[in-house]
C-alpha cells in the first residue's frame, strides 16, 4: 500500500510541473527557428528567382474545395511548402557543389564526373544517360554511310558555289573523341570499347575527310592533332563541354594551313592563361576554370557588338544575341567570310577573324523555322567570294541527320534560285 501511494504522489508531481520562463522562451526560440524557413518562403521569397532557376512553375496553394479528397490536398499541400520553403536556392547551390568538389559526383544525371576532374556532357536529356557516347562511338562507318554522308556535303558544296562562294565544312573534335580513355567509369565496357577505338583508329568522319578531299571538297577535322596535343596546359578545358582557349586556336591555324594561309608569328604574340567561367551551367554554380586567351594585336581585330549591320539582319534573325561580327585591319586574306555553326562556333569565331576582313559569325540552330529560308537567301545574296564555313562538333555530324538537314535546306534554296534565274530569264 505505501509502494502504491509513493507512486501516485510521483505521478502527481509529475502532471504538475510548471515550465520556467526560461524554458518557455526557448521553446518558443525553437519553433521560431524551425518555422523562419517557411515563413520567409512564404512572404519573402523571390519565388521568380526559383522558378526560373528550375526552369518550371511553382505549385501553388491547394484550392479549400480540396478538402473534401483529405489524401490529395496534404499531397498537395506538402509539394507546395517544398516549392515555397525559403533558401532553397542557396542549399541546393551548397548541396550541388559539395557532390561536385568534395565527393567527385555531379548533381545531375546528364552529366558525368571523373575521378581525374574530367567533365563531360554524357546527354543533351537529363531523361536520358550517355546518349552522346552512344551516338559519336557506335561504329557505323560502313560504306554506304560514308558515301551517304558525302552526297549530302555535295549538295551543300555544288549550293553554295552556286552563289560565288567557297564552302569549308569545319568539324570540331570533342572531348570524347580525343580523351577517351577519360570517359566516366560507370560506362558500358561496349561504350567505353568503341570510343577507344574511335579515338584510335579510322572512324567515319576521318573517312569522309579522306572522301570529300578526294572530290575537292573542304572537310576539316583535325582530330589527330587534337590528340597530339591533349595533354598541353589547359589545351582543352576538362571541365567544360565546349572548347576554349587553345583548342580552337590549334583548329584555327591547321585550317589556315589547309588552306595554304601562313599564319605568321603574330599568331602567338600575348597570349596569357586567364580566368573564365566554365560551361554546363545545368550543374547548379558558377565553375572558375583556366584557359588561354590570345589578343591577335597585330591583326588588328575587332568584335563589333552592334551596328547598322546588325540591325539590318533583325528581319531574318531576332536572336541577335546568337550572333556576332568582327573586323579585322591587318587580315591574313583579302576576303569575307561567315560562320553558320552549333554552339561550337561561338569560341572559333575569334580565331578564325584574323583571316578575314569581316567576319559574321551566327548560330544557326537558333534560327526559329519561318525565318531559315530567309536567312539563307539574304546571307548567300550578299555579295560574292566569301568563305561560308560550317562549324559543328563531331558528335553532331556523326549522328547524321544534321548533315541531312542542313543538306535539305540547302537543297531547297537551289531549286528557288533555278526558279527565280528561270523567270528572269523569260
Amino acid at each position: 500500500m505505501v509502494a502504491k501511494t509513493n507512486l501516485s504522489q510521483k505521478n502527481v508531481r509529475k502532471a504538475n510541473v510548471v515550465l520556467s520562463w526560461a524554458s518557455k522562451l526557448c521553446l518558443i526560440a525553437i519553433a521560431l527557428i524551425l518555422l523562419t524557413p517557411l515563413i520567409r518562403g512564404l512572404y519573402f521569397q523571390d519565388s521568380t528567382s526559383r522558378r526560373n532557376y528550375e526552369n518550371r512553375n511553382l505549385n501553388k496553394f491547394p484550392e479549400i474545395q480540396g478538402l473534401l479528397h483529405v489524401k490529395q490536398f496534404f499531397t498537395d499541400l506538402d509539394h507546395f511548402l517544398k516549392d515555397h520553403i525559403a533558401f532553397f536556392i542557396t542549399i541546393n547551390q551548397c548541396y550541388r557543389k559539395g557532390s561536385f568538389y568534395l565527393f567527385n559526383e555531379s548533381p545531375v544525371k546528364n552529366v558525368s564526373v571523373t575521378l581525374d576532374g574530367f567533365v563531360f556532357l554524357n546527354s543533351h536529356n537529363a531523361s536520358l544517360h550517355n546518349t552522346v557516347f552512344d551516338r559519336l562511338c557506335r561504329p557505323r562507318t560502313s560504306p554506304e554511310k560514308v558515301d551517304a554522308y558525302l552526297k549530302d556535303l555535295k549538295i551543300l558544296d555544288r549550293v553554295i558555289r552556286s552563289f560565288g562562294h567557297r564552302m569549308i565544312f569545319a568539324v570540331a573534335p570533342s572531348k570524347p573523341s580525343i580523351y577517351a580513355d577519360k570517359l566516366p567509369k560507370d560506362l558500358n565496357e561496349k561504350t567505353r570499347s568503341n570510343c577507344l577505338r574511335y579515338m584510335q583508329e579510322e572512324n567515319i568522319l576521318t573517312l569522309l575527310a579522306k572522301k570529300a578531299d578526294e572530290i575537292g571538297i573542304i572537310f576539316h577535322y583535325p582530330q589527330q592533332a587534337f590528340i597530339d596535343a591533349r595533354n598541353d596546359q589547359n589545351f582543352y578545358p576538362k571541365e567544360n563541354f565546349h572548347w576554349n582557349g587553345k583548342s580552337p586556336h590549334l583548329f584555327s591555324k591547321t585550317l589556315f594551313e589547309r588552306l595554304g594561309i601562313e599564319v605568321g608569328f603574330g599568331f602567338e604574340i600575348g597570349s596569357q592563361i586567364v580566368q573564365a567561367t566554365a560551361d554546363l551551367g545545368m550543374l547548379g554554380f558558377e565553375r572558375p576554370i583556366q584557359v588561354w586567351d590570345y589578343p591577335y594585336q597585330k591583326y588588328q581585330l575587332k568584335r563589333e557588338s552592334s551596328g547598322p549591320m546588325l540591325e539590318a539582319l533583325r528581319p531574318y534573325y531576332e536572336r541577335l544575341s546568337e550572333y556576332s561580327q568582327y573586323s579585322c585591319g591587318a587580315p591574313l586574306q583579302n576576303k569575307n567570310a561567315i560562320i553558320l555553326s552549333n554552339s561550337f562556333g561561338a569560341s572559333l569565331a575569334k580565331h578564325l577573324a584574323i583571316g578575314y576582313k569581316t567576319l559574321k559569325h551566327i548560330n544557326i540552330f537558333q534560327l526559329q523555322e519561318h525565318e531559315k529560308d530567309r536567312f539563307y537567301q539574304k546571307m548567300l545574296y550578299s555579295g560574292e567570294g566569301m568563305d561560308v564555313i560550317f562549324v559543328l562538333h563531331d558528335d553532331a555530324v556523326a549522328y547524321g541527320e544534321t548533315l541531312k538537314s542542313l543538306a535539305t535546306v540547302f537543297d531547297k534554296l537551289s531549286r528557288q534560285k533555278q526558279e527565280g534565274d528561270s523567270n528572269n530569264h523569260n
